[in-house]
């Protein structure tokens, strides 16, 4: 809620209104743009801004609805090269972290696969600079403009035979990589300081 003079407490309060709990933080509105640009200013977030999914109940001057669609027109800075490879990186390692136990422990390749396939879905909203939503929302944002992964990761979280879902696992993944050439193995690349080269040329002399 956003009150006429600067708030000294930053704390959350929940009052209960007709039944409904509430999450109540009181701002002034300096306050409020002043924490909307912190998070504008955080490059590495992957969520949508606050006010950009906030429902406004009133705005006397309009301030607030015009922040909102202004903040609705960001989009997430898009992938670096090494972005990119790194993408590339965690599917490969993890590919074969999962397909090594598939026999031996399966029970701990299909938690990797539960675990991981969230990292994949992450990948797959940076590649395409969309706003994270979060897992309680995922499937609905998702078939709102990738349709196919939508139906991808219901059949994975429906599927209970351990093969079966590696399959649909990977072909998530395989999605998820379709953008940036598929499956590749990555070509030998070191950090370029002295320091590493060093360090790197003496391991491999050994």
């Amino acid at each position: 809620m956003i009150v006429n003079e600067d708030a000294s407490c930053r704390n959350i309060n929940h009052p209960i209104i007709g039944g409904v709990q509430l999450n109540l933080t009181f701002l002034s509105l300096e306050q409020f743009e002043e924490r909307t640009q912190k998070e504008i200013e955080d490059r590495a977030r992957m969520r949508a801004l606050t006010i950009a999914e906030s429902i406004i109940v009133f705005d006397k001057k309009g301030i607030v609805r015009h922040m909102r669609e202004e903040a609705r027109q960001l989009r997430p800075d898009k992938l670096s090269s090494w972005q990119q490879q790194g993408i590339q990186s965690l599917a490969l390692h993890r590919t074969e972290m999962i397909a090594c136990r598939l026999e031996d422990d399966p029970l701990t390749a299909v938690l990797l696969m539960h675990t991981d396939v969230i990292h994949l879905l992450l990948a797959h909203y940076k590649q395409h600079q969309r706003w994270w939503v979060g897992s309680h929302r995922l499937l609905a944002d998702l078939s709102t403009w990738d349709l196919e992964m939508a139906c991808l990761v219901e059949n994975f979280v429906t599927a209970s035979e351990v093969h079966t879902k590696f399959q649909r696992w990977s072909a998530i993944l395989d999605h998820v990589l379709q953008p940036l050439g598929g499956r590749q193995l990555l070509p030998a690349r070191n950090c370029p300081c002295s320091r590493c080269q060093k360090a790197v040329a003496l391991l491999l002399e050994r």
